[in-house]
Order: structure tokens, then sequence, then C-alpha cells
């Protein structure tokens, strides 16, 4: 934004490098960021996460990061147009890239397909549909790639905030099947085509105060601020021994 405003700036680089390459891989490095995953994006989350906002991945820098072993000390330089910025090929859709949904059985499904196809096999052992994306193991950036890919899918656009309020694969889920009924036709035989992507913003007032983060540790098994929510309302006595792995009392 700042080089943005400044006059006569029109080409932003940045070295920046691979999250998930591996020495140990076949693919060398220099066609690992390129590599493209089954929906098209880069298979690395970094460089996905520059290319969704406009970046050009250029060339391999050698002996960028000599201590940087993973990536065998290369940096990745990439490369933003600032004065004719190009949003990823996902940030408009059409419909042809979105998945028809013909009932909830098959929403339910591609939603569970997509989690687990950002988990990855590593993690898929971790998979419940009522555990929050963090405690899957996954961060910032494996959320930013399923937010592209619901999207694509659904042919939803939505908000980088929409992961805070709909924490787990069950709330997601819950949303979508909301959102699919509500553009079901009004009335038998009334043609009505739904804007196949659905902005999911809320008008912001001027005093508003963005919440960028927020970490829970709740008792009993309980997972998620709705749930401890639920329990507050019920009056559950969750007062227990403090966790082994808290701190150590008798000190």
């Amino acid at each position: 934004l700042y080089s943005a405003l400044k006059t006569g700036v029109e080409r932003v680089v940045a070295v920046t490098l691979c999250k998930n390459y591996s020495p140990e891989t076949a693919i060398p490095i220099q066609n690992y960021i390129r590599q493209r995953n089954e929906h098209g994006v880069l298979t690395d989350p970094i460089l996905r996460f520059h290319e969704s906002h406009g970046a050009v991945v250029r060339e391999l820098i050698p002996g960028y990061r000599p201590q940087d072993k993973q990536n065998l000390g290369f940096g990745v330089l990439v490369e933003y147009d600032i004065r004719n910025p190009e949003r990823s090929r996902f940030s408009s859709m059409n419909r042809q890239e979105q998945q028809e949904i013909t009932d909830s059985k098959q929403l339910k499904a591609v939603i569970e397909e997509s989690v687990y196809f950002v988990l990855g096999e590593g993690r898929k052992d971790a998979y419940s549909p009522k555990c929050p994306m963090r405690d899957m193991g996954l961060d910032s950036l494996d959320i930013f790639g399923l937010r592209m890919i619901l999207s694509r899918r659904l042919g939803f656009e939505l908000d980088a905030t929409f992961f805070f309020q709909y924490s787990t694969t069950e709330a997601i889920t819950e949303y979508f099947l909301s959102q699919h009924t509500s553009e079901e036709p009004s009335s038998e035989g009334e043609d009505i085509s739904p804007d196949p992507v659905c902005h999911i913003r809320q008008q912001i007032p001027e005093d508003a105060i963005a919440i960028i983060g927020m970490s829970c540790r709740f008792p009993k098994g309980i997972n998620s601020p709705d749930e401890f929510w639920e329990a507050l309302k019920t009056g559950t006595d969750m007062i227990t021994e403090v966790p082994k792995d808290r701190w150590d009392i008798d000190r």
C-alpha cells in the first residue's frame, strides 16, 4: 500500500522462500516453484499466497539463504506490478470453475474433501468435523489455501475473516447449507438464477475494532467458543483438577 501511494514506484520485488519444499523429494526446486496442484494453484503455500495477491514468481536466487538447508540456500524472487495489479485467476470465478451442487449430501462431501486436501496425508488422522482448524494443525497459510479452494468449488467469495467465525468443518458446512437453501427458488416454476459469487461481508462501522487473533483454552474437551458458551448457558459444572501439562501446582 505504501509503495502504491508513492509516486515513481511502479514495481516491487521481494525475496521469499518455499514453505514445504524438501531436498529429499524427487522434484528439483526449479520445478517445484512452478508446480501446481489439481486445483490449478501453486503447490507451495507461501508462493500461492504471493500469487493470489498479484505477484509473479520470477526465479530462484542461489545462495540467498546459505543456512536454509531445506530450501538448498535458495531464495525465490517475486514481483508485484503495483500500477497494474493482477488478482489471482481465482478472484473472478465463472460458472465453469464452480462445482454444481445438487443436494446437501454433496455439499458436505465437497467441504470435507477440501479440508482433507489441505490437511494432506500427514495430518488427515487429526480430522474431526467439530475440531477447529488450528487444532487440526492448519496454520494461516493452510487456511488461506482452504479459503481459495472453497471459493472456487462453491462459487462463494469468502472474506479473510470467514474462518474466525466458522472455525470447524461442521460450522462451515452449516453456513453453506443455509446459503444453499436460501438460494432456492421461492416458488415453483420461477426462474431465479443466484449470483454465482456471494460476498460474505458486513458493513463495518467507523469505530469498529478488528480482532486479528484469539487463543482459548477450554475445560472438559470443549473445542470452540460456541461450545463453551453453550456450557455456560446450561450451567455445566466444568471445575476440574489443573491439567498436568499446564503447570505444577505444587510449586
